[in-house]
C-alpha cells in the first residue's frame, strides 16, 4: 500500500506542546487565554488573537519543529510498515511561525536546492504552487516552477520589495523544510518521499495514496471518498466521521488496524 503520514499531531503530540508553551506565552504577556480543546485552529483553541497566535510562534514553532518528541511506538511501527509499503510523509508545514532572521536556524547555502525530499541521492524537483510546496523527485534535477499570483520572482516585475519579500519567503521555506527534514532523520524515521502542501487530497490522489493517518478536520473532509482515513483522536476532531474514517488512538492502535485494511 501507499501510506501516507501527516507529522503535527501524528507523529507528535503538537497540543501538549501548544498547551505548555501557549500558556507560558500567554502568561508572560499579560494576554488572558481560554483553552477550549475542540477548536483545531490555534487562535481559537486559546481564544487569543491571530497576531498573538503570529508572535507565539516566531519565539516557539523553531523550537518545537527542531526538538518535538515523538509520540509513543511511532517510530517502532513505521519501521515495520517500512518493510511492505510506501510510506510518504504529508504535511501542511509552511514558513508561518518561522522567522527570516530566526537566529537558532543556521544558514545553509545550498538550502534553496535541497528540496529533494526522497532518500534517493541527486535528484529534486520543487514546486511552488499555491499553497503548496511539493517535494518529488526527477533525475538530476532540481527545477522549481513557479505559478502566477505567487512570490514567484518573475523576470518581468521590476519591484524591489517584491523582489525582498521573495528572497525572505524563500529563506523560510528553505528553513522549514530543512529543519523537518534534519528533524526527521535526527529520529532516524524511514520514508520514501515528503511533500509540503496545504492541499493534502491534491497530493494523495497524484500518489495514489491508500491510507493516509491525519488529524485535521479539514484536511480529513477533503480527501476523497476511495482514500482511507486513520483519524489520530483528539477533541477537536470527534465530529469527524464517514464510511473511509476509522479512529485511531495510538501508533499500536494504528498497525492492528492497517492490518485489517
Amino acid at each position: 500500500m501507499n501510506i501516507g503520514i501527516d507529522i503535527d499531531g501524528v507523529m507528535t503530540d503538537y497540543v501538549e506542546y501548544m498547551l505548555d508553551t501557549g500558556v507560558k506565552y500567554c502568561r508572560e504577556n499579560g494576554i488572558e487565554y481560554k483553552i477550549d480543546l475542540t477548536k483545531y485552529d490555534e487562535s481559537k483553541m486559546f481564544g487569543i488573537s491571530d497576531d498573538e497566535v503570529l508572535e507565539y510562534l516566531n519565539i516557539y514553532f523553531t523550537n518545537y519543529v527542531k526538538n518535538a518528541r515523538l509520540k509513543p511506538s511511532c517510530k517502532e511501527v513505521i519501521d515495520e510498515l517500512k518493510t511492505s509499503h510506501k510510506i510518504y510523509i504529508i504535511t501542511s508545514r509552511n514558513d508561518y511561525g518561522i522567522k527570516e532572521n530566526s537566529e537558532d536556524v543556521q544558514k545553509d547555502d545550498n538550502a534553496g536546492l535541497e528540496y529533494n525530499c526522497s532518500e534517493t541521492e541527486d535528484e529534486c524537483d520543487c514546486s511552488e504552487n499555491e499553497d503548496k510546496y511539493n517535494c518529488s523527485e526527477t533525475e538530476d534535477k532540481c527545477d522549481c516552477n513557479e505559478t502566477e499570483g505567487e512570490c514567484d520572482r518573475l523576470e518581468n516585475d521590476s519591484s524591489e520589495n517584491r523582489k525582498n519579500d521573495c528572497e525572505i519567503e524563500k529563506n523560510q521555506v528553505d528553513k522549514i523544510v530543512k529543519l523537518t527534514k534534519e528533524w526527521l532523520s535526527k529520529n532516524e524515521i524511514v520514508y520514501d518521499e515528503i511533500y509540503f502542501s496545504a492541499d493534502k487530497s491534491q497530493i494523495c490522489n497524484e500518489l495514489n495514496i491508500d491510507v493516509m493517518i491525519e488529524d485535521s478536520p479539514m484536511q480529513i473532509k477533503n480527501f476523497d471518498a476511495n482514500i482511507k482515513v486513520l483519524c489520530m483522536d483528539y477533541e477537536y476532531n470527534k465530529d469527524i466521521d464517514g464510511p473511509n474514517v476509522i479512529r485511531v488512538y495510538s501508533w499500536q492502535d494504528i498497525l492492528t488496524k492497517l492490518n485489517t485494511i
